[in-house]
């Protein structure tokens, strides 16, 4: 019988701490879960935050891309007619040449 005591007394302790274990397990699971939904809360205003600027950004580029295609449409036009000015050119002094040749050398 005395062995059975002592057996038991031996035991209680370790059944003291699978509850104290268990209490601690419940308030861990507790806590992880309180901090998921924060965690959860923070990313999901985070994720707005980012939405945001973003589409401020887009809003920027799409502004700077319409001023770009507005100067590479006028640099293009300048630069067209710059080309027919001097092709205009060419061609009247390439016949003024050959009209000179053919009035005044034969």
């Amino acid at each position: 019988m005395e062995s059975r005591m002592s057996r038991i007394e031996a035991i209680l302790p370790t059944l003291a701490r699978k509850e104290d274990l268990a209490l601690l397990d419940c308030k861990l699971s507790e806590k992880i879960s309180n901090l998921e939904f924060k965690v959860e809360a923070k990313l999901n205003a985070f994720e707005i935050k980012v939405e945001t600027k973003l589409n401020a950004f887009d809003t920027k580029i799409t502004a700077v891309e319409g001023k770009l295609t507005a100067l590479i449409h006028k640099e293009i036009a300048a630069a067209s007619w710059r080309m027919i000015i001097w092709a205009i050119g060419v061609v009247t002094i390439s016949f003024s040449g050959a009209f000179f040749i053919a009035r005044y050398i034969n």
